[in-house]
């Protein structure tokens, strides 16, 4: 599975006062697929979303193309009194996973130590296994690696053909639940132009949102 990232220009003096706020921040999503950002030191403001399975690594120009363009429609939407803000670059990397969610941080053969498969939660697991992959491969016994070797081995996944169709499947499901989400501040924002409180049924249910925005 591949994900993307793309990073702004630093905002000028008038962009921060637009943008409000102090230091840095960073928001993560609870679901796959949604929008992680972020508000870094040197103020550029990060925006990492959309999903490829690709299990060539075939990825191309053109996906980047089209990836930033996505991008750049939610900086729009999430920024808008940031009309002028630029991304200056775009990138992908992989995430990888196993079918039940385990790492691997161990032994491959003498002498041969790994530490991967973090689950998509790479910069906090990845950087435990790190330690710990160090510590038993100098001997160490420590809590850290006591319980990263609790684990039960990783499984893989089933053959490519029942593979391909079930992350595509699962990929082509966030995307209508980002829709959906979309809905939601939609009416959100027209019950508070129209000076009216919007109830957490309205903006929790689907059926409630197409009803309230059509």
């Amino acid at each position: 599975m591949h994900t993307f990232a793309s990073l702004t220009r630093p905002l000028t003096k008038q962009e921060q006062a637009e943008l409000g706020g102090e230091g840095d921040w960073g928001t993560i999503p609870s679901t796959l697929g949604a929008t992680t950002m972020r508000y870094t030191q040197d103020h550029r403001l990060l925006i990492r979303r959309s999903l490829r399975y690709r299990p060539d690594f075939s990825i191309v120009p053109s996906d980047l193309i089209q990836i930033r363009r996505e991008h750049e429609d939610t900086l729009r939407k999430r920024f808008a009194m940031l009309p002028d803000l630029e991304f200056e670059d775009t990138w992908g990397g992989v995430l990888c996973f196993s079918r039940n969610h385990v790492p691997k941080c161990g032994a491959l053969a003498d002498g041969i130590w790994a530490a991967v498969c973090q689950n998509g939660v790479g910069a906090a697991k990845g950087t435990i296994s790190g330690r710990a992959v160090a510590e038993l491969a100098t001997g160490a016994d420590t809590d850290l690696v006591a319980d990263m070797t609790a684990y039960e081995e990783l499984q893989r996944f089933p053959p490519a053909f029942i593979t391909n169709l079930a992350f595509r499947a699962r990929i082509a499901h966030a995307r209508i639940h980002r829709r959906q989400g979309s809905l939601s501040q939609a009416v959100w924002r027209r019950c508070l132009r129209n000076g009216q409180a919007a109830s957490e049924e309205t903006i929790a249910t689907p059926a409630a949102t197409r009803k309230a925005v059509s």
